[in-house]
């Protein structure tokens, strides 16, 4: 039995997610930890709002590939097309399979089939003030925020659904600070392994395991009581199947 993982990501976040997975493979190679397909931005073509996002910003050539050249490294199948056809869903689906999704800088909106399909959630990390959610919802919020006069963010782990960047909050990661001097592009280089502790810690609560990395700041309980029943019921399931556990 193997944890599935699927990564919608891409910029300096998708690499830290995609550096974090594949470091879980390795941390917990009993688990059969998968990473079964990785959708990344194709910023060349606009349904991925290039024009409001991160790519608005002065970038290279490598930066707009370098999530998909790392996957391709490791044999890991890529997505760069559009997400909301046909062809996608019966990649998801099919071959991906994923029993748990992580999104950080990806530019397409999750259709409902694809982020109420996994087993264990569909999960964005998305930059905002870190003290109420949802808060500095859309695709500048380091901008944003620069521009409210605020010295500190944080990473929202948050489910996803229907509306961008507004689903039920899971945690939020220590904060960090910035100053109008910083580019938002320097900003997003540094915050990357906040998102990437987090999928570390989320992953370790659905195996069951303890991980040697603090929790983040601010957990929602309720949220990670939700991720413990459902381990805990596929846990039974497999044992009374005479199934190898995690």
């Amino acid at each position: 039995m193997s944890l599935r993982i699927a990564l919608f990501c891409s910029h300096y976040r998708g690499v830290a997610l995609l550096d974090a997975a594949l470091s879980l493979q390795q941390e917990f190679k009993d688990a059969g930890i998968v990473i079964c397909g990785v959708a990344t931005d194709d910023p060349t073509k606009p349904w991925t709002s290039p024009h409001k996002r991160i790519w608005r910003y002065p970038h290279t050539e490598s930066e707009e590939t370098m999530v998909a050249q790392l996957a391709q490294k490791h044999d890991i199948p890529v997505w760069r097309g559009r997400i909301n056809t046909q062809d996608f869903y019966e990649e998801f689906t099919k071959r991906w399979t994923p029993d748990v999704c992580y999104m950080g800088v990806f530019g397409q909106k999750i259709p409902e089939a694809i982020w109420s399909s996994p087993l264990y959630g569909f999960y964005n990390f998305h930059t905002c003030a870190g003290r109420v959610w949802p808060s500095n919802a859309g695709g500048g919020p380091i901008e944003t925020m620069m521009a409210d006069g605020e010295k500190q963010g944080a990473v929202a782990m948050h489910a996803v659904d229907n509306d961008w960047d507004h689903g039920e909050l899971v945690a939020f990661s220590d904060f960090f600070s910035f100053s109008p001097q910083e580019s938002v592009t320097d900003v997003h280089k540094r915050i990357g392994p906040l998102a990437a502790e987090m999928m570390k810690w989320h992953v370790s609560k659905i195996l069951g395991v303890s991980m040697p990395e603090s929790k983040p700041r601010f957990v929602a309980e309720e949220a990670i009581a939700a991720v413990n029943a459902t381990a805990h019921d596929v846990s039974l399931t497999k044992k009374r199947l005479g199934m190898p556990g995690f």
